[in-house]
């Protein structure tokens, strides 16, 4: 009886942190309208947050003055630009759904990552986080891409 109780709390307590864990750290970017992404959060408090968080991890002094949601295929990418550089996250969408997300507890053990890229920057391709966000899928010039890693929000 004690085993059963034991095993019904463990299974309480992991259902509750899982129920946490997805709720906590979610930031929406925007929202799809006519099938088109639409960033409905602050331009320049991402610009700003991005650009202080990207010096500072990875000592890139990327200028961005623009950011937007971009759909590259069926995937949608958080893309900051300015006149030498591009920076994506990438976002979480669900069927069906019309808003677009950045899950901030990001991708395994709470990485949140992004890939910037001087090379490639005007590809769509190129100098992206992969589709799980392990990596930055390269440049068709084989130019360089850096990824950034941080456990905390690159956003906040």
């Amino acid at each position: 009886m004690k085993t059963i109780n034991l095993i019904t709390i463990l299974f309480i307590m992991l259902i509750a942190s899982c129920t946490t864990q997805s709720a906590i750290g979610q930031l929406t970017l925007g929202k799809i309208v006519n099938s088109l992404p639409v960033l409905t959060a602050n331009k320049q408090t991402l610009i700003t947050n991005y650009s202080k968080n990207l010096l500072e991890i990875s000592g890139i002094r990327g200028n961005f003055s623009d950011v937007k949601i971009v759909q590259v295929d069926s995937n949608y990418y958080l893309v900051f630009t300015g006149p030498t550089y591009k920076s994506s996250l990438r976002t979480q969408t669900k069927p069906g759904v019309e808003y677009v997300t950045i899950i901030e507890d990001g991708v395994g053990d709470g990485q949140h990552i992004s890939c910037t890229t001087s090379d490639c920057a005007s590809e769509p391709k190129g100098g992206v986080p992969s589709m799980i966000g392990l990596a930055c899928l390269p440049c068709a010039n084989q130019g360089k891409c850096t990824k950034t890693v941080s456990t905390a929000s690159l956003l906040q």
